[in-house]
């Protein structure tokens, strides 16, 4: 997949193998990178939050808590505001495990049932059953140990009847180990029966996890011998995956031990835990290191030397509050990143607001201003008929005119900038000859170049240009770039404007010998009603919200305005507009 998918529906696929793994294990971060490019130039904004929560998953398996947390919980915020309901469930389902990781079990169970309260009738029985498994995880944590068998039971209802093998498997490995953990070995053991005759059935293999849990509760029963055969099992299966990560193979170190342990081979279970430990601590799993204490302290225990033990045990003890302070700073990290993104949230919706309240004013006052406008247009009219007016009547007259037509235009300008902030809808899909909206552009604004003096020159592309667009905010936005060409022009000057293919994109330029830009000028260009700090610019008439509205109809069209300028010299400005396939 180097490329990446090209369809919605390759790319689709793609996110949904990884997201069904129990685990990212075995999924690298550039393939995720890869596939949030690929979302991110197909403009799928659910595809991309799909993307960024596997990124933010893997940042907390990374143990970056904070990180993963302000992207989980960005991803959650997104799509609750625009109803992705699937993605709203799968996101709670991150966090539920964020907070279990460090140890916020209340945080935990609440997220997980949020999580399979979203799920929809609808909803792929993959993942219905693996949020009722991660729900019942989250019980089981919390000591409802009832509960958690009975949502076990539904999961395993609903990954048997849609004959999902690996989330039946997955669910019985869980529920195993969770009744291992409450003492109900009985069950425990009648599980595993169950999972090992899933796996004969299904002829599918045993996954290494699975293998762990077994070994576990063969120690539990005594079957020492059986127990260290299961897990050196689940080493190998574990190296054939090739997965590079800590955690689970000190895990298994660990079981290891104690089967060991309990079989007498003391010098074997302290090869085995002095292996963890070095793992543990090149990896920083503090939680294991705890553990790694805790076994120590029972091999010198089982050695006789029962003064080690008691120094063994007081390191364990030392060790697991320590422990307990890291959860609570990692839980205290959380907490802050969730302040920060509420404290985010509420300053965007509060600017969100302001520009609303700016748009509508803004609306409001072309409107209010173009009804006196009218008025005095249409008196203007009527002294225009006038046979005979004074020299001086003449000049006023024109004055009015010409101040007036600046004010319509003002209005006009106003109210065709909040149309493009405010609608929703995608711009038309017509195709349109770039060429021709240029050289239409051009002929109505020839008469005002020649009586600035001002040359513009149109070279005519040999075919056509296409781009799939809507002709009447391309022709405006053209339009607004040779008329500042020309007004910022001096008598003499000229103005050369094209349209030429390049690649995937059809390219206007508009240059010119005028003012030019300074640097400092570009960086706010295209703000509304910014004018040039140069004096020379601000004599000459505008409104600021030409390039404004240049920039909006790129942006809506999929394409972008380039500028190059230098004062005393003149500018370039060029639209980028994706080609229309042939």
């Amino acid at each position: 997949m180097h490329g990446g998918p090209a369809t919605r529906e390759e790319l689709d696929r793609a996110l949904l193998s990884l997201e069904d793994q129990p685990g990212y294990g075995l999924t690298s971060e550039d393939e995720v990178t890869r596939l949030e490019r690929a979302a991110i130039a197909l403009q799928d904004d659910e595809l991309i939050w799909r993307a960024r929560l596997l990124s933010a998953e893997m940042a907390g398996g990374r143990g970056e808590v904070a990180e993963a947390m302000r992207g989980m919980q960005e991803v959650n915020e997104l799509a609750a505001a625009h109803g992705h309901t699937r993605l709203l469930a799968r996101s709670h389902l991150h966090l539920a495990w964020t907070f279990r990781d460090v140890g916020d079990l209340a945080s935990c169970l609440e997220h997980a049932v949020k999580a399979v309260e979203l799920l929809d009738d609808d909803a792929p029985a993959a993942m219905r059953a693996m949020h009722l498994i991660r729900l019942a995880d989250a019980l089981d944590d919390c000591g409802s140990y009832q509960e958690a068998v009975l949502h076990y039971e539904q999961a395993e209802e609903v990954a048997v009847r849609a004959g999902l093998v690996a989330r039946q498997v997955t669910c019985l490995n869980n529920r195993a180990y969770s009744e291992y953990l409450a003492g109900d070995l009985k069950r425990a053991e009648a599980t595993v029966d169950r999972i090992f005759e899933v796996c004969r059935v299904h002829d599918v293999p045993l996954r290494a996890n699975t293998l762990d849990t077994i070994a576990c509760i063969q120690i539990a029963l005594g079957r020492y011998e059986e127990a260290l055969t299961s897990i050196d099992r689940a080493f190998e299966v574990y190296h054939a995956l090739g997965v590079l990560e800590a955690m689970t193979p000190a895990e298994f170190l660990l079981t290891r031990v104690l089967a060991q342990r309990k079989l007498g081979d003391l010098d074997g279970a302290q090869r085995s835990l002095d292996e963890c430990r070095a793992l543990g601590t090149s990896a920083g799993l503090t939680s294991v290191l705890v553990r790694v204490e805790q076994e120590q302290a029972e091999l010198h225990a089982a050695r006789g030397d029962f003064e080690a033990a008691f120094h063994g045990f007081q390191t364990f003890h030392a060790a697991e509050k320590e422990l307990v302070s890291e959860q609570r700073a990692a839980q205290s990290k959380l907490r802050e990143a969730m302040l920060e993104t509420e404290v985010v949230r509420a300053e965007a919706d509060r600017l969100q607001r302001l520009d609303a309240y700016r748009t509508h004013m803004i609306a409001t006052i072309a409107h209010e201003l173009k009804n006196p406008l009218t008025a005095v247009i249409g008196h203007l009219e009527m002294m225009s008929w006038i046979a005979e007016l004074p020299s001086d009547g003449e000049r006023s007259l024109a004055a009015m005119q010409r101040n007036t037509d600046r004010l319509w235009g003002l209005a006009d300008s106003l109210l065709e900038l909040t149309r493009l902030e405010q609608t929703e809808e995608p711009a038309r899909r017509d195709r349109v000859d770039l060429d021709a909206v240029v050289a239409e552009a051009v002929d109505q604004l020839q008469v005002v170049a020649d009586g600035d003096g001002v040359r513009v020159e149109h070279v005519r592309a040999a075919g056509e240009n296409v781009v799939l667009g809507d002709a009447a905010e391309l022709h405006r936005a053209l339009s607004n770039l040779v008329s500042n060409a020309v007004k910022y022009s001096d008598p003499g000057g000229t103005v050369s404007v094209s349209v030429e293919r390049v690649d995937d994109e059809v390219v206007f330029s508009c240059a010119d010998e005028g003012l030019g830009i300074s640097e400092s000028d570009q960086e706010r260009l295209f703000t509304e009603f910014f004018r040039s700090t140069n004096g020379a610019a601000l004599d000459r008439p505008g409104t600021g919200l030409g390039l404004a509205i240049v920039q909006h109809v790129a942006v809506r069209h999929g394409g972008r305005v380039e500028v190059t300028s230098e004062l005393g010299v003149g500018s370039t400005f060029r639209v980028h507009l994706p080609a229309a396939a042939d």
